[in-house]
């Protein structure tokens, strides 16, 4: 017996893990105006343990769906408007000719809405093989999907595209895409071709991403010292795409502006948005396609440490852009600044139950500060190669499977040997952030007091302090309690020191001697490097 799971049933949002799925043998076809399609599905399971119900997630009880047009959920269509002609005097039979002409079928399935296309074990954990097939009507149109396709073949006049199997993968990485495409291929070092798929006429404004996606995934098959696992990587520039970018193994979206943007048609400040979200995207298919959370709870280590790749890689392949000091303004401030509120922010760490909207997952504090949290996490280890070595092993250890957040601090505690796991849970577990009380007790010795900004709730946190004085002097420890008094035996008389080095710290410091801090910031450019940012911020954040 298979018991379909309806959308509107909130009872249980959880699908039990008696069966796993293998293997779905998918057939796709939209009608001729690309208004509906029908899909053939063979679904190969495990039953792990006896039952006669087999539960999965259903959208309808039939195959049969409706292609929605600019929705960007499910399957949907987008029409080329910068195509659509403008003279009216066509028939109508010519005009509709030409709309479907320019039509682009695409899938974004993250992170319910695999089920609009086919029932299916619709939650991350469930990893399975897909085998697509695709039927296209349209003469001038060709299918794209995340494996390579290993045969096209005359049907009726349609042509069929067969695709290879692809790696096991969640659901929500499934792409279908149908539409009239130029292309571009460049190839890494290693041989994979990266192929941008963009509108007729357009294939050479996208040279300058393919040409990035190409540095970027070289530099990631380096970083994270394992290759690639596939033998393509498609780009496509979908006409219009309102989440921007998804990272379908294999099949990357972005709306067309982000992969057909340059330096001849777009401002610098625009062009490395694109940038990071394509170094972004590329990212996912390690972070996220690779190793991918167990459940939507732990979305922020797809999206926080993407989000902190993508400046990492941005300012080692385009250091032409003041990548740092643009994630501290976008990342680090943005999200500093909604934390502070309380009745608005959440954990970096959510709890899903499965019915939330995709904006309530997908939002900046699992992005900004969560990227913000794996810098802080940086900065504590102490040595990015260190960091990296973290990350290879979790890579390496986790690969093709699932993880949570204490897996990954646990590889990082035994990598590092600093206790991770127990200094940052309560990073992500808990909303807002601290703000740290400072008192000048003597000429070495300070105490320092935690609380949470604006006293909002009684939360305390493992506070690791980074802090540098106006001599260039470094040094680093836990705050543990609600009180700490260091000594700094190393301060001279004429030094000032600032408790958050280089910006690593999420938290606000509040010095006692309002003197002590106006000096600080008065002279904050000694302190070099984006110190000088977090004594910025510092101050602005205070003045709120």
């Amino acid at each position: 017996m298979v018991e379909g799971r309806n959308q509107k049933q909130e009872k249980k949002l959880r699908l039990p893990d008696n069966v796993l799925p293998i293997k779905y043998i998918l057939t796709f076809e939209p009608n001729s105006t690309y208004s509906e399609f029908n899909a053939e599905l063979d679904l190969v399971v495990q039953i792990k343990s006896d039952s006669d119900v087999m539960e999965i997630n259903l959208h309808k009880d039939h195959y049969s769906g409706v292609i929605n047009p600019e929705l960007c959920e499910g399957v949907f269509s987008v029409v080329d408007q910068k195509l659509i002609p403008k003279d009216t005097t066509q028939t109508e039979e010519v005009n509709q000719a030409f709309r479907l002409e320019n039509t682009q079928i695409c899938t974004q399935f993250q992170d319910k809405f695999a089920r609009m296309l086919m029932p299916c074990l619709d939650e991350p954990q469930f990893k399975a093989i897909f085998q697509v097939n695709v039927l296209v009507k349209e003469k001038t149109h060709q299918a794209i999907s995340n494996s390579a396709c290993c045969i096209e073949q005359l049907i009726d006049g349609n042509r069929l595209y067969k695709f290879e199997d692809t790696l096991k993968m969640p659901t929500y990485l499934l792409a279908i895409v149908i539409g009239k495409f130029d292309t571009l291929t460049l190839t890494t070092k290693r041989g994979v071709q990266i192929k941008t798929y963009t509108q007729s006429g357009l294939s050479e404004d996208a040279r300058e991403s393919t040409q990035l996606a190409c540095e970027a995934f070289d530099y990631l098959e380096e970083y994270f010292q394992i290759d690639y696992p596939l033998q393509k990587a498609d780009i496509i520039s979908c006409n219009k795409f309102s989440v921007v970018g998804m990272e379908n193994w294999g099949c990357i979206i972005f709306d067309r502006y982000l992969i057909l943007g340059n330096q001849n048609n777009t401002n610098k400040d625009q062009l490395f948005n694109n940038y990071r979200t394509l170094c972004h995207e590329v990212c996912h298919q390690w972070f996220g396609n690779l190793v991918t959370m167990q459940w939507w709870d732990d979305i922020w280590l797809n999206e926080g440490f993407s989000r902190y790749m993508e400046h990492v890689m941005m300012a080692d392949l385009r250091p032409e852009f003041n990548v740092w000091q643009e994630f501290m303004d976008q990342m680090y401030f943005a999200s500093i600044q909604l934390d502070s509120f309380l009745e608005i922010t959440h954990p970096v760490q959510l709890e899903v139950k499965g019915n939330e909207k995709f904006y309530e997952i997908f939002d900046t504090i699992s992005y900004n500060k969560g990227s913000s949290i794996c810098r802080m996490i940086e900065g504590y280890i102490g040595d990015k190669n260190l960091f990296r070595e973290c990350m290879r092993v979790y890579m390496k250890q986790y690969q093709y499977r699932n993880a949570s957040t204490a897996e990954l601090f646990q590889v990082m505690s035994e990598v590092s040997g600093k206790p991770v796991a127990k200094v940052f849970h309560k990073w992500i577990q808990q909303p807002c952030f601290p703000e740290i009380l400072v008192t000048k007790v003597s000429e070495k010795q300070y105490k320092l007091r935690q609380q949470c900004f604006n006293s909002q709730t009684e939360d305390l946190w493992i506070i690791p302090v980074n802090y540098v004085t106006s001599k260039q002097k470094i040094g680093q420890f836990l705050i543990e309690n609600q009180d700490l008094i260091v000594d700094i035996p190393e301060l001279e008389a004429d030094e000032m020191i600032w408790f958050n080095y280089n910006a690593f710290g999420y938290y606000i410091l509040r010095y006692e001697d309002q003197n002590e801090f106006n000096t600080i910031y008065d002279q904050r450019q000694i302190f070099g490097g984006l110190t000088v940012y977090s004594i910025k911020v510092n101050r602005e954040m205070l003045l709120q």
